[in-house]
């Protein structure tokens, strides 16, 4: 079944701003989700549903006709969830209900954003998939990335849920 219709959490960060932008250029249907506006691009914005992914009912209001959900809505400052490690939380249950979305919709694609947070500072240059170990979980933020490619891998073994999960590393932006 090929894929037309995509959902992006956190469409308005910088990685999600661009993303979009991209599928757009491809001719994707594409529909964002967000708590905040699009600073970058009024387009994008404008396909922006303002959703707290914490809030199950909100949730619920996204598109369910989705093909694919790319999942990038994360607090992403390492150092803020050290701070604050609630904030943490918060990422492990705004996929859990993203996920929990996609399972009662029927939506079997889902990309995860992880981090290269998951792989700690194990002194390599160079890693495998096989790296990322919860021995070397430095902070809530690590934790909350090995916790939700977890889950993403529990929907797929319990309910079908194909995946791609992507470990970014050094990410900035305007």
């Amino acid at each position: 079944m090929p894929i037309k219709k995509i959902l992006v959490t956190g469409g308005c960060g910088t990685i999600g701003t661009r993303l979009c932008e991209k599928l757009l250029e491809k001719g994707y249907d594409v529909t964002g989700a967000d708590i905040q506006a699009c600073k970058w691009n009024k387009k994008v914005d404008a396909l922006t549903k303002r959703i707290d992914l914490l809030d199950k009912d909100q949730v619920e209001k996204l598109p369910r006709d989705s093909d694919l959900v790319i999942h990038l809505a994360a607090n992403a400052r390492v150092y803020d969830l050290v701070v604050d490690p609630e904030r943490a939380l918060d990422n492990v249950t705004m996929l859990f209900n993203t996920l929990e979305f996609c399972r009662k919709n029927g939506v079997k694609r889902f990309m995860f954003a992880s981090s290269r947070e998951t792989y700690g500072n194990s002194g390599q240059a160079v890693h495998t998939e096989q790296d990322a170990k919860i021995d070397f979980c430095e902070s809530p933020y690590s934790a909350s990335k090995i916790c939700g490619e977890a889950f993403v891998r529990s929907y797929k073994q319990c309910y079908g849920v194909d995946f791609i999960i992507t470990r970014f590393s050094n990410v900035y932006g305007m």
